[in-house]
């Protein structure tokens, strides 16, 4: 290297380091240009300083979209001057930023090809960060087994070369793996594990994504206090390098914890913080999860209605992450073709470019095809979902459904100690329509009745088929007396409907049984008095209401 340029990586190494100390989170543009130099004319040892400093930067400011057209350019000339080692280094970056910026087929192929070349230069520490990388991947893709294979080699070769940062490092990936697959126990050892670690190696990225993976163990098995005693160590670090994804998922694992203590209006606080800090920083994945813990909430809550409206925003944004993906896979193949053409000659210019549209055109036609069966995969998944929960026949919530919402509602009537009334409703004569007029005449009756309560209930109120003949009614906040006028108000209601255009001639009647919750009470022994309140009914000669405080 020339005196000339030996000064030249010195000066802008320097302004590197001097941009990092000063302006961490805002110093991208001159390492990025350490980077591009030191591998066009700099040593390895040179480019591993810049390369630690982008490492950090790219920590603190979460840019990584921003740091791939420079890195490719790095690679160009890195292997245009016989620079593997540099090359490989690159190659694991780019595999590394494309999956934070979403393209994960991009971040594949890079992160293959620095493992492959690091295997080739004998590197065991840039092929076990490249198999790490590789192994976040398949979890992002959601093939967990090849995952933890993949990492499990990995970690296996940072203990046996006693490589502590990237034994920190693998801890915390396989940590997570193991929290997917529910092997909570193997995940908290090797997270605490990494965790002892990286705190001797003061690496906070190891120290929040162990802490952070700790935390998501912890909810995984309903301990949310645990969680919340976790999440405490994590924030002093988010303080530390005001790292934005850090601070989103603090606020992501306070709201899942509030879920999780039936704390429903605290969790909301939290998962909105997120969501604006997300939209502000431009974290779409972390947004959409965000979302999804939203609906997930108002789920447990009973809000169906914000629950249904959260996973829309869920849907919309799968939808936007697949057209930015599809956008950016297109916009990075056209830079890594126009890095090629760079090392070729002149006159093959028209030539390759004429390549480039051919396949910018396929992957258009590819991502058209994606779409459509993403769209597609997205509906069969949503319709499964429905019928998971909905009555085939009157579309009332199924068994299954009814259970879940009624434990959630004892649950909140006991912890708030406010009333809650469950009503039981069995048709009267149900068999003789069935045996007399036909089971099709005796299906429409069940429509038209569920169809009218449906029209009755109140916002709050939840309304599902037991099965056969019986359907429940669960209505929150309401006493015995007002239950009993409300189930007053349903008999008339079923009593106008024009029964000889359902097919029979008689009015159709009901017996209810009446219930109110009594503290401490499980949702079965309340549907079970209510199921006796509503035989008395019958007994007694039915078409009436029967309770049972």
């Amino acid at each position: 290297m020339s005196v000339g340029n030996q000064a030249l990586i010195l000066d802008t190494l320097h302004l590197a380091r001097e941009a990092a100390k000063n302006r961490p989170g805002r110093a991208l543009t001159p390492i990025l240009a350490a980077i591009t130099a030191i591998a066009r004319m700099g040593t390895a040892e040179q480019f591993r300083d810049a390369d630690q400093l982008l490492d950090r930067e790219t920590f603190a400011s979460g840019r990584h979209a921003l740091t791939i057209r420079p890195l490719l350019e790095a690679l160009s000339v890195a292997e245009a001057r016989g620079e593997r080692w540099i090359a490989a280094c690159v190659e694991r970056r780019l595999g590394w930023v494309y999956d934070f910026a979403g393209d994960d087929v991009a971040a594949l192929e890079m992160s293959e090809r620095a493992r492959t070349n690091f295997e080739a230069l004998g590197d065991d520490e840039g092929v076990v960060r490249s198999l790490s990388n590789l192994g976040v991947l398949w979890t992002r893709r959601g093939d967990l087994p090849e995952a933890a294979r993949v990492l499990g080699v990995a970690m296996e070769r940072a203990d046996r070369m006693q490589m502590l940062t990237e034994r920190a490092r693998v801890r915390v990936n396989i940590g997570h793996v193991c929290n997917l697959l529910g092997e909570y126990g193997r995940g908290r050892q090797l997270l605490e594990e990494g965790f002892a670690l990286s705190m001797s190696l003061t690496h906070y990225a190891a120290q929040m994504g162990t802490l952070f993976n700790l935390a998501r163990i912890d909810l995984s098995e309903h301990k949310p206090e645990q969680a919340a005693a976790t999440l405490l160590r994590v924030q002093p670090l988010i303080d530390e390098t005001e790292n934005h994804f850090g601070q989103i998922e603090s606020w992501l694992i306070r709201g899942l914890i509030a879920t999780q203590q039936s704390r429903f209006g605290d969790a909301i606080g939290c998962l909105q913080s997120g969501i604006r800090m997300a939209q502000e920083t431009g974290a779409l994945r972390e947004e959409r999860e965000l979302w999804q813990a939203l609906s997930d909430n108002h789920v447990a809550s009973g809000d169906y209605k914000a629950a249904f409206e959260a996973g829309q925003r869920v849907y919309t944004m799968d939808e936007q992450l697949r057209r930015e993906r599809a956008v950016l896979q297109a916009a990075t193949a056209v830079e890594r073709r126009a890095a090629e053409q760079a090392q070729r000659e002149a006159e093959q210019a028209r030539t390759r470019e004429l390549a480039l549209r051919e396949t910018l055109d396929e992957l258009q036609r590819t991502q058209t095809a994606l779409q459509g069966a993403n769209e597609k995969k997205d509906q069969l998944v949503a319709e499964l979902h429905r019928q998971s929960r909905e009555d085939a026949l009157t579309g009332l919530l199924n068994r299954r459904a009814l259970d879940e919402a009624l434990a959630s509602e004892c649950a909140r009537a006991d912890r708030h100690e406010r009333p809650l009334a469950l009503a039981l409703l069995d048709v009267d004569n149900f068999k003789r329509i069935n045996d007399t007029k036909s089971h099709a005449v005796g299906d429409a009756v069940l429509v038209a009745i569920a169809q009218q309560l449906q029209r009755e209930r109140r916002s709050s109120d939840i309304v599902a088929r037991l099965g056969g003949e019986e359907l429940v009614i669960a209505l929150p906040e309401t006493s015995l007396e007002q239950g009993m006028e409300l189930c007053a108000q349903l008999r008339g209601a079923l009593a106008a409907i024009d029964w000889r255009a359902v097919g029979v001639e008689a009015p159709v009647t009901v017996s209810i049984g009446l219930a109110t919750a009594r503290p401490g009470e499980s949702p079965q022994a309340l549907l079970a008095r209510a199921d006796a309140a509503m035989y008395r009914a019958k007994a007694e000669g039915k078409d009436r209401v029967c309770w049972d405080n």
